[in-house]
């Protein structure tokens, strides 16, 4: 089974591009939706990038960030998918990590982007979870590389650069949420 996990802040192309890279290789495919909210965590010293929890980091509700989900993967006709809410092990307890994925933890390999941090929170999960797991890299068209971080700026700055890397269904819902 593939996975695919984020906070999908928002649903970009490369998330489009991972998932129709997955939805190839594999039958089934989850993909697990991580809504940070820092007073869930017991342990915070387990937290490396608290920006991952601020307001500015997720303009977008759990409900809209599925519905940017769900209406994108309809109309691509990707239907080899399971949606689930992820519980990232290095923050929360394995067993809650492992009784909300869809398939056994052990059949999973993750598609993941390239980040920074990536390998400390890599081995933070291998350690929790007392196992190796496998790991594709994704990337964007032609080696580009997608940011949220990068998308979100351009949708506070107004200067409508975000548009062109975002799915036509994810646009409608940015420009709702933003429009309120």
């Amino acid at each position: 089974y593939g996975v695919i996990v984020g906070r999908f802040q928002p649903f970009h192309k490369g998330h489009l591009l991972a998932i129709k890279k997955a939805s190839r290789k594999y039958k089934k495919v989850g993909i697990g939706i991580f809504t940070p909210r820092l007073q869930d965590i017991k342990n915070k010293k387990q937290v490396f990038d608290m920006d991952m929890f601020s307001e500015k980091s997720n303009p977008f509700s759990s409900k809209e960030v599925k519905k940017m989900v769900v209406t994108t993967l309809n109309k691509e006709n990707i239907r080899n998918v399971k949606i689930f809410k992820f519980y990232p092990p290095n923050l929360y307890s394995k067993r809650k990590f492992e009784s909300n994925l869809p398939f056994p933890s052990r059949r999973i390999e993750f598609f993941v982007a390239v980040k920074n941090k990536r390998d400390k929170m890599r081995n933070k999960m291998i350690e929790k979870l007392g196992y190796d797991y496998k790991e594709h890299k994704t990337f964007g068209e032609n080696g580009f590389a997608y940011s949220g971080s990068l998308i979100r700026k351009s949708i506070f700055s107004g200067d409508g650069k975000w548009k062109e890397l975002v799915p036509e269904s994810v646009k409608e819902i940015i420009n709702n949420s933003f429009s309120k």
